[in-house]
Formats: structure tokens, sequence, C-alpha cells
């Protein structure tokens, strides 16, 4: 069973609403890094079916960079995002690739596949932090079980 002195001493001395901020934020963290996971993913997806698919559609969507901002904008994200940790990632992204030219498609999957590799690599380091946090969590609730109880939203008085 974890106790309070089985965290590390940095969560340990972190006032119960700062771990619980931690937590969302690291699980913000990762729904970030698992959307652009994903994204990656389907792009290279999509970049193997090319032979069997319209090129027509895969063109467009391999050259549709230009709206990515509004779907960022959209879904709560901003390239500064991910510049901070992989500037590589939206120059990536946005690349124009000849899709008649073996050549060029195949070094910019190699390069999908590293920046896949990278996040993968992040979401798991996240996870593991994600982990920690909440076993810290669940250490002090069941210290304190009246503790758990201050995370439920208070009710407010009907005016």
């Amino acid at each position: 069973m974890t106790t309070l002195h089985d965290a590390p001493p940095s969560l340990r001395d972190l006032a119960l609403d700062d771990v619980r901020r931690l937590r969302q934020h690291l699980t913000d963290e990762e729904g970030r890094v698992s959307y652009w996971r994903r994204l990656f993913q389907a792009r290279m997806d999509m970049l193997n079916d090319a032979d069997s698919a319209d090129t027509g559609d895969v063109r467009k969507v391999l050259e549709d960079a230009s709206s990515a901002p509004r779907r960022w904008q959209a879904l709560g994200l901003h390239p500064a995002d991910i510049d901070t940790t992989m500037p590589e990632a939206q120059q990536l992204w946005s690349r124009v690739v000849d899709l008649n030219d073996e050549q060029q498609r195949d070094a910019y999957m190699a390069l999908l596949m590293q920046m896949e590799t990278s996040l993968s690599r992040n979401r798991r380091a996240l996870h593991q932090q994600i982990d920690a946090v909440t076993t810290e969590l669940i250490a002090r609730y069941r210290a304190n079980p009246a503790l758990a109880l201050t995370a439920l939203p208070t009710r407010r008085k009907p005016v």
C-alpha cells in the first residue's frame, strides 16, 4: 500500500490543490500529445494507402495545412503547444509531398515515423507522471477520506 512517505518529495510537499492542478495539467498535456500522435498516425496511414486510394483526395488532405490553425483553435490547441518541445512538428505537419515521387514520399514517411515515436515516448512519460500524481492523491485520500469530498463541486444556493 502506498503511503504519503512513498511519494517523491516534490509531490509530498505540494498542497492538495496544487497536486490536483498538476494532475489536470498533465492530463491536458496528455490529451494534446495524444491528439498530435493520432494526426501523425493518420497521415502515415494515408501515405501508406496512397497507392490504392484516389490520389486527388489524399493530396487534398495532405495539402490542407492552411486550415490547421482553425482546427487547432477549435480544439484549444495552438502551434506553441508543440513548438516549445518539438519545433519541427508544425513544419513537418505542413509539408507538402509529391505522391508520385517515391523517394520523397519515403523520406517524409521516415520523418513522420520519427515524430510519432517521439510523441509516443512523450505520451508514455506523461502517463507515468499522471500515475505518480494519482497515486499521491489516492494516498492522501486514504489517509484522510474527508479530503476526497473537497474535490466535489459545492452546491450553489438557489437565487
